[in-house]
């Protein structure tokens, strides 16, 4: 089940953007799925990054839900969401499988083509390496994410690839949106994961009931 809280506060923003605009597009897609996250297309309509950042959690919760660490991250241009990621290393034995690289690859292919110049990117953990070089590579305009991580942070933590002069691309960053709420996901889960397995996440709560085998590895 999509998150519930999460949904009231999209559409209390939806109805308030909507009082001021007289022309909107709105469609609005749920996938029973659980591999399918919240998919959200907006057209006419401008949300800021609060309530992008809301999306983020809702995906961030999708991957806690599969036992993945929980990490959502969106590519936004304008007044559209291009892309749309969120955590699948597990699921998907792919080692590149985190929630940039995903968001990035499904709206690079949404474009029909790499450069994402014009576009801005949110994410609930400060990028890694790997994915702060490809917001590079992609040429993102901005970043936003939550909350930072001084494990493996490369855009402020341990590294600052996305401001590095010697780079030839460099990205606008905004930190520590709706930071207390991403982070909380993130402590939730790890907890979880200390007390006794991966257990099972419904709407947004943890709930008895632990999956076997694997190991938790902490961080994005």
């Amino acid at each position: 089940m999509v998150h519930h809280a999460g949904l009231f506060f999209l559409f209390s923003r939806f109805s308030l953007a909507m009082s001021s605009r007289t022309r909107f597009f709105l469609w609005i897609q749920l996938f029973s799925c659980g591999s399918q996250p919240f998919l959200l297309w907006i057209n006419g309509l401008h949300f800021d990054d609060h309530a992008l950042m809301g999306i983020c959690l809702l995906l961030a919760r999708r991957a806690a839900a599969l036992g993945e660490v929980p990490v959502g991250a969106l590519v936004v241009q304008g007044d559209r969401i291009l892309g749309r990621g969120f955590n699948r290393r597990e699921a998907d034995a792919d080692p590149c499988a985190h929630a940039e690289i995903l968001a990035l690859r499904e709206a690079a292919s949404a474009l029909g083509h790499w450069r994402l110049d014009e576009a801005t990117l949110l994410v609930t953990l400060e990028p890694c390496a790997m994915c702060a070089g490809a917001l590079v590579n992609a040429r993102i305009a901005r970043l936003v994410y939550g909350v930072e991580d001084f494990k493996a942070g490369a855009v402020d933590s341990l590294f600052r690839l996305t401001s590095d002069a010697r780079l030839n691309h460099r990205l606008v960053t905004t930190r520590g949106v709706r930071a207390r709420e991403c982070a909380a996901v993130l402590q939730a889960f790890f907890r979880s994961r200390r007390q006794g397995g991966k257990r099972r996440w419904r709407a947004g709560r943890i709930v008895e009931g632990s999956w076997r085998g694997g190991r938790a590895v902490e961080g994005a």
